[in-house]
């Protein structure tokens, strides 16, 4: 025996004889001889190996599509640290060695001195027989058997079908495989946001899984207006393939039209419909050939349609969007006003006025019996003598530079169906400065173009956008062809919303209606952001001309204040470079013929002054408007148009 002492002697009278008792995958030297009568023949040696024992825990590791992996455990023998391994395999349904090795042809079989090996070359989709065994000198030992099979490929073209407001059919299709035929399919789904399958399925748990024989699968019980990620993968013995993904949305949920009443005398109509089940993205009306798009927070709101005609019946129409798709459009017939409706009104209205305008008259004279001094105007002040004009007025905390602005007229008009635009009640148009809308026939709270030092279109002047009318700013901008945007605000001060955030937050392109903003660029500076915004326009019909390039729009929150001050220092610099003189209350009043309120407060109006002193003085650092950001117009804000 090799490496010990263990000696043995048997006899017998036979040629041949068995030696029991002897330790597995050890290397044995044998000496035979003959005796009679105590007298012993020459001897004759050999040697020869037992078979190792049976390795054990053979179990399957990694499966992929054309390869497994095989681990096992040696066997507890004195000598395995000198065994080789021999593993075998075939497909099921091919020869297999069965018992010993020894005489059998197999084609599929490799030899490693490792406890593990790696079957690489395989089929996909095909279950193996596995046998592995120890050997050592040629001399195999028991096997140890295995059955186990690899993943199927990945299907491919998967791909989206019918689409309803709960189901979504997916077809694709079967790998090329040789037993494609035999797999089962797993379709898994979830809404976008909830866990998802990934990579191979063992061990992960998921709840919305079915499987089927075909290679397409109808989803339902789904929620409208939803997207959901989809997985499919290949199954054969439940052994899954990778996975293939693909995302996909329900249709939406229709509205439901609650009211189409008649507005502005019988020339418009007022539509409001229920919030859909599930999510909604905007909603195209239609009433007879006005087309009009809305974001998601219009419904429940009520949407006005103009340029209608009185005593005539509309059909109307509300369709949802989601994610491209489109519900089913809910439709009603509204009736605008009859012309004899509309004449009593109108004749009702303008007594009222009259009786009005009779007490204003006599409220005025009986103002002016009272003798009160009255009201002198400044006039344009010499660049030499502006800094004894603001010294003089900066006395007694500047109250002088505060009534220079007193005693002007300030006549708003607005209406019903415009009440829901303006972010306060108290900074209002005046009726014939509202800007038209020429496709809808809306109207913006804005000026006319704001005249400047020489010419009459220099600027517009516009509240900062509500969500409700972010669409007919950017139809403003288009319509005025205005290239430059001028914002005085954050969207947010001190807590309250000022301004609804109207351009992109990155590259993707955001669609108000038939128009299109982009983010091109953005540069963020110290004081100031520069941004370049690209606005593309969807025609439906031709425009009779294009109009030239308009003038800057500047918007704070109420388009007055911040803006106000802002166009009257342009105007004003420009006019001490070109004239040599400047009039501040004479263009603070200009602008307020235009649009009321404007450069609204008393440090607005001193701030004003003081930028024009500087500039005079070129040597001091530039004023600062301290807090002017906590003047608020809180008792006049418009809660009905400001609320989302």
């Amino acid at each position: 025996m090799e490496g010990g002492v263990a000696t043995g002697t048997q006899s017998t009278s036979d040629t041949r004889i068995t030696v029991i008792g002897m330790q597995a995958g050890t290397l044995y030297t044998f000496t035979v001889w003959a005796q009679r009568n105590g007298v012993s023949s020459s001897k004759v040696t050999c040697t020869g190996t037992t078979a190792p024992n049976k390795v054990t825990d053979l179990r399957k590791g990694t499966q992929t599509n054309n390869s497994i992996a095989l681990r096992w455990e040696a066997p507890a023998d004195h000598y395995s640290k000198l065994y080789m391994y021999c593993v075998q395999w075939a497909g099921v349904g091919a020869p297999q060695r069965e018992g010993h090795p020894q005489g059998h042809q197999v084609d599929q079989i490799a030899r490693t001195k490792e406890t593990w090996y790696v079957v690489k070359g395989l089929e996909p989709g095909t279950s193996y027989n596995f046998s592995v065994w120890a050997e050592r000198s040629n001399v195999a030992g028991s096997t140890q058997s295995l059955r186990a099979s690899t993943t199927p490929n990945k299907v491919t073209d998967l791909r989206k079908g019918t689409q309803t407001n709960n189901s979504i059919a997916l077809r694709w299709e079967a790998p090329a495989d040789h037993y494609s035929k035999l797999y089962m399919y797993c379709v898994q789904w979830a809404g976008v946001g909830a866990p998802q399958r990934e990579g191979h399925p063992q061990g992960h748990q998921v709840d919305q899984i079915a499987r089927t024989k075909e290679t397409w699968y109808v989803v339902k019980g789904l929620e409208p207006g939803t997207s959901y990620n989809f997985s499919v993968w290949a199954e054969r013995s439940n052994v899954a393939g990778s996975t293939q993904s693909l995302r996909a949305s329900t249709k939406p949920d229709p509205v439901t039209i609650i009211s189409c009443t008649s507005i502005s005398g019988g020339y418009g109509v007022s539509l409001t419909w229920t919030c859909p089940r599930g999510g909604y993205e905007a909603f195209e009306l239609q009433v007879g050939w006005q087309q009009v798009s809305r974001d998601n927070t219009s419904c429940g709101r009520g949407v006005s349609v103009s340029d209608l005609q009185p005593a005539q019946s509309y059909a109307a129409t509300v369709s949802t969007i989601w994610d491209g798709l489109r519900a089913p459009a809910a439709s009603v017939t509204c009736h605008t006003e009859s012309a004899g409706v509309i004449a009593g009104a109108i004749v009702g209205v303008l007594l009222l006025l009259t009786l009005v305008g009779l007490l204003v008259f006599f409220l005025r004279r009986y103002k002016k019996s009272l003798k009160e001094p009255a009201v002198s105007f400044p006039k344009d002040i010499p660049a030499a003598a502006f800094a004894d004009h603001v010294r003089k007025n900066e006395k007694d905390s500047n109250w002088h530079l505060a009534m220079e602005g007193h005693g002007q007229s300030q006549t708003v008009a607005s209406a019903p169906e415009n009440s829901n635009k303006n972010r306060y009640r108290n900074v209002l148009p005046y009726d014939w400065s509202r800007v038209p809308l020429r496709s809808l026939g809306g109207a913006l709270p804005v000026s006319p173009p704001t005249q400047g030092l020489w010419s009459p279109r220099e600027f517009i002047a516009t509240q900062g956008p509500l969500p409700q009318t972010v669409g007919d700013f950017w139809r403003l901008v288009w319509e005025q062809q205005s290239h430059t945007l001028v914002m005085l605000t954050n969207c947010v001060e001190l807590g309250r919303v000022k301004c609804e955030h109207y351009w992109p937050l990155d590259a993707q392109p955001c669609t108000h209606g038939h128009l299109q903003v982009t983010l091109e660029g953005e540069k963020v500076m110290e004081n100031w952001t520069v941004r370049d915004l690209k606005l593309r326009h969807v025609l439906r019909q031709w425009l009779d001309k294009t109009p030239e390039g308009g003038p800057p729009i500047v918007h704070c929150s109420a388009g007055v204040g911040r803006t106000g001050t802002l166009i009257a220092l342009d105007v004003l610099l420009r006019q001490l470079e070109c004239e040599g003189v400047v009039g501040p209350f004479s263009f603070v009043k200009k602008m307020r013929e235009s649009r009321p309120l404007m450069v609204q407060t008393e440090a607005q109006y001193v701030f004003l002054h003081q930028c024009l002193l500087r500039f005079l003085q070129q040597s001091d650092p530039p004023p600062t408007l301290k807090n002017e950001a906590v003047y608020e117009n809180l008792v006049f804000e418009n809660d009905e148009a400001v609320v989302v």
